[in-house]
């Protein structure tokens, strides 16, 4: 049974959920036999979807591996995954120009989709990098490593129409029965029993256009997106102020999740804890933070970027691009251009 990390609580879609129902029906399974009918009709629900704890989610991913007896599930499920799967965030992916943009577009909005880690992007000269984030003191469970690989490789090839796009996979769990069926899937190098979960391409893949870019329907999607993300959080109390310590945290140099704990009259457990009632983690606040005063920086034209970087509490000027870039899609000094007065 996957052993839950306490930083990975959260909730799950239940769009994203059912790629796990639609395979166990390919496989002949009945989830409402397994799960029973109200909680499954509750979690297919198109008009008001449910959202589960990620320990329910892997409790259903573990049920699932063990009646399929499938040790490669998350492999063969995540070939099933589709826009509809990722709920409005998937059709938001779908609007945009490029994959780079898609994947920056994913990364704002995957709490929507889930809790469980954000699609970290890094990029090396030439190379990319997407390792699966995972702060666990041990692996991942291997049905998860390999669904959350095989979605990425799936999604971008649907994305892009790009059907035989070649992408190097490193997987921390042993080598499989089949594992000719992960070298033909994913076209690249494998490696199991590998030090870390990681998807790798070449850089330029990011160039890729999207086949059904729309910039008027990512305008439309978009605001449905950003309507949701304000229900999931709801903006409560605790969310204003904890957002508010943070801004002047940033003041003072003191962003730490202990300080912030500290001013709030919390202890560091206890903020975790509210955080991921939310679906939250104490990083993607500080990320929202930091990106809604430097977009706010960046239209003040007298602040130099080692200045704006300097209030975002980025010891490096370099850190501070990398981030932006990470949030928007963009260099601060292109957002900078196009937020001038005309």
């Amino acid at each position: 049974m996957a052993v839950i990390d306490k930083k990975k609580t959260g909730t799950v879609a239940g769009q994203y959920v059912s790629l796990l129902l639609d395979y166990l029906r390919s496989r002949g399974h009945s989830p409402e036999a397994l799960f029973g009918a109200a909680r499954i009709a509750g979690i297919e629900s198109a008009d008001a979807p449910v959202r589960l704890t990620t320990e329910e989610y892997f409790g259903i991913l573990d049920q699932a591996v063990a009646v399929t007896s499938d040790p490669d599930l998350g492999f063969h499920a995540g070939m099933l995954v589709a826009p509809r799967h990722l709920g409005v965030v998937g059709y938001v992916v779908m609007c945009s120009t490029k994959l780079g943009e898609a994947l920056t577009q994913y990364d704002r909005y995957v709490r929507l989709v889930h809790g469980i880690g954000r699609p970290l992007v890094v990029r090396h000269d030439d190379r990319v990098e997407m390792p699966l984030d995972w702060s666990g003191t041990s692996a991942p469970p291997p049905a998860f490593a390999q669904l959350i690989m095989t979605t990425r490789a799936r999604m971008g090839r649907l994305l892009t129409g790009r059907e035989t796009v070649p992408l190097d996979v490193d997987f921390q769990f042993a080598t499989p029965r089949d594992s000719d069926a992960y070298h033909r899937f994913f076209g690249g190098k494998i490696n199991f029993a590998a030090t870390q979960t990681r998807l790798m391409f070449p850089a330029d893949y990011l160039e890729l256009p999207v086949i059904m870019a729309s910039a008027e329907m990512a305008r439309v999607i978009g605001a449905r997106a950003e309507a949701q993300m304000i229900r999931l959080a709801d903006e409560p109390e605790f969310m204003r102020e904890l957002k508010t310590m943070l801004t002047q945290g940033l003041a003072i140099g003191h962003i730490g999740a202990v300080d912030i704990a500290q001013r709030m009259g919390i202890s560091s457990r206890t903020l975790h804890r509210r955080l991921s009632g939310y679906a939250y983690v104490f990083r993607d606040v500080l990320d929202d933070v930091r990106r809604e005063r430097a977009e706010s920086y960046l239209a003040q034209s007298q602040h130099s970027l080692a200045e704006v970087a300097f209030l975002l509490g980025y010891t490096e000027q370099s850190a501070f691009q990398h981030a932006f870039k990470r949030w928007t899609g963009m260099t601060p000094q292109r957002y900078r251009v196009g937020s001038a007065p005309k």
